[in-house]
């Protein structure tokens, strides 16, 4: 057999031994570690040996020497210690320089902590780097999540300049209307989304965006609804358009066309339990309390861990001359939380207007210990005369 053969076959014989011990439960190896003299890639396979055994400072000396090649097996090695190491910048430049977009992805599902996210927005940057057109709206997601509103409009006005063709256009166009709009930048907001509609009339979210927009700059109610309906005639199923225009009613006071919109709302989506928030608020603005409480316990039916749900509950009971009903739901809140002082005062005063005078002393005293300094509950305990 030639000998370059031959050193072929003792380097792959050695990588193979190497890494059935690797992956093996067995911590004693029954072969010789040390690798055959010119296996280019013995030191990358030493190195993630010493990385397994947390010892980093063996893993660099073993690598470094090879650095210099610079082969992808290597790099990849090396970006995984300086990831361990602390020096996520100098990680992510390297898996970006060699398009390695599953280490990348890898470490941006794994963060919980606010200091992981900022390194997620690293690597999101990598990521976008390697692939704009495809990272942009998650790249943006996550810097309007960690209120870096700036960062996002540049990289979406980037974007929306290169990609002029993307189907990604009408997506990122309404997300930066809607950044300008949270920046209180309305006439700018104004601007993208007629845009939208410019690309796509037809665009009914641009619509709905774009009455908001009106009303949020100039309180616009005309308007507003004009482009609130123009939505609805595009989409006439559509949940947040009703809602939308519910919102823009209850702003007038005017009721009874909330309501109407608000259960249009619910018919349509059903699941979205914060247009059967709205519904039931404006059922208890007209002193429709009995309707409020059948919203009210369509939502806990929901989720019957809604401590606030069962609060707002409490008050319509209260409202519609249901006391026990009232307490128990009240109750039902504290169940759930606690140490929540509206819910504990909101029982302390439905004790005290039952005359349960010991229960009504007990939720106040309990405000006191959370807040010394409530005056609410200091009062009451003061009226009731606490002899604490």
């Amino acid at each position: 057999m030639p000998g370059g053969i031959k050193s072929v076959v003792r380097n792959n014989v050695w990588s193979i031994r190497f890494m059935h011990q690797f992956f093996s439960t067995s911590n004693t190896p029954s072969w010789s570690v040390s690798p055959p003299v010119g296996h280019d890639h013995a030191p990358m396979f030493l190195a993630r040996q010493s990385i397994q055994n947390g010892d980093l400072g063996k893993a660099l000396e073993l690598i470094t020497p090879a650095l210099p090649k610079r082969d992808q097996l290597t790099m990849d090695t090396y970006a995984d210690l300086l990831f361990l190491m602390g020096e996520y910048e100098s990680a992510f430049s390297i898996w970006e320089d060699l398009g390695d977009e599953k280490s990348l992805d890898d470490i941006i599902k794994t963060v919980t902590t606010s200091h992981e996210k900022e390194v997620q927005i690293l690597a999101l940057h990598s990521l976008y780097n390697i692939d704009p057109e495809k990272y942009t709206s998650l790249l943006v997601d996550r810097l309007r999540g960690q209120k870096q509103l700036d960062g996002a409009v540049s990289i979406l006005n980037r974007s929306i300049e290169d990609f002029s063709e993307s189907p990604e256009q009408t997506n990122w166009l309404q997300t930066l209307g809607a950044i300008y709009q949270e920046q209180q930048l309305f006439p700018e907001a104004e601007a993208i989304f007629q845009s939208a509609l410019e690309r796509d009339p037809n665009n009914w979210k641009a619509w709905l965006s774009l009455g908001r927009n009106y009303f949020l700059k100039d309180k616009d109610f005309g308007k507003a609804l004009d482009c609130f309906e123009k939505a609805i005639s595009i989409e006439p199923t559509s949940g947040p358009a009703y809602n939308a225009i519910g919102n823009l009613y209850s702003s007038s006071e005017n009721w009874g066309e909330a309501i109407k919109a608000y259960q249009a709302a619910v018919k349509f989506n059903p699941e979205e339990r914060s247009y059967r928030f709205s519904l039931a608020s404006a059922y208890s603005a007209t002193d429709q309390f009995a309707s409020a409480i059948k919203v009210y316990q369509e939502i806990i039916r929901q989720n019957r861990n809604d401590a606030y749900a069962f609060f707002l509950l409490s008050e319509a009971y209260w409202l519609n001359q249901q006391p026990l009903e009232a307490i128990g739901s009240i109750e039902s809140s504290l169940q759930l939380d606690s140490s929540n002082a509206s819910f504990l005062i909101t029982a302390g005063n439905y004790y005290e207007q039952q005359g349960l005078r010991e229960k009504a002393l007990i939720v106040y005293q309990a405000v006191v210990t959370i807040d010394p300094q409530n005056q609410v509950a200091l009062a009451a305990l003061a009226r009731l005369g606490n002899s604490n």
